[in-house]
């Protein structure tokens, strides 16, 4: 399980060239379809002020990431939950863990990957938030994306609200 994980979070990406570079002349277009093997779906939230981690804690609450791998309808996660005490590194609690999707679950999943459209780019009116990535994988290499709340060029970032559906949906598959 954990080898898969660290598979997941190995994903070489490049933005503007690779793998999905034909997706990303697909302005408002999905980027999952047959090629697709993998999403990994991955939230830094960069966004406001956070406390400052203590130096025992074991793990990150502002980081979490949620892979797909789509032949065989495994989920799989890394996240972080903290206790009521954000100054006690003990307080904080790493969750790993890796799953097969039943049927009914990826009826449930899957709409939400389609929904996955290249943003058109352009400036964006937010800038203090945390920003979600996408990265897809097919057999000829992988292509990283970023929720469109930030500026992007055309190609790079996937409309941001399907990418928030998309990691919820994940997430509530996660037990989270």
């Amino acid at each position: 399980m954990q080898k898969y994980l660290i598979a997941g979070s190995a994903l070489v990406v490049a933005c503007g060239s690779g793998a999905g570079s034909d997706l990303a002349d697909h302005r408002g277009g999905s980027v999952y379809d047959e090629s697709v093997r993998t999403l990994q779906f991955e939230d830094r939230d960069e966004g406001g002020t956070h406390l400052a981690l203590p130096s025992d804690a074991v793990c990150n609450p502002y980081v979490r990431s949620y892979t797909v791998r789509v032949a065989d309808h495994q989920l799989a996660w890394q996240d972080c939950d903290r206790a009521a005490d954000p100054e006690d590194g003990r307080a904080y609690t790493p969750h790993v863990g890796a799953r097969a999707l039943s049927d009914a679950e990826w009826s449930t999943l899957e709409p939400t990957l389609t929904a996955l459209a290249v943003s058109p780019g352009g400036p964006k009116r937010f800038a203090d938030v945390g920003i979600l990535r996408l990265t897809v994988a097919t057999d000829d290499g992988a292509r990283e994306y970023r929720g469109d709340v930030v500026t992007c060029s055309p190609g790079q970032c996937i409309v941001n609200d399907a990418l928030v559906d998309a990691m919820q949906a994940a997430r509530a598959l996660a037990g989270k």
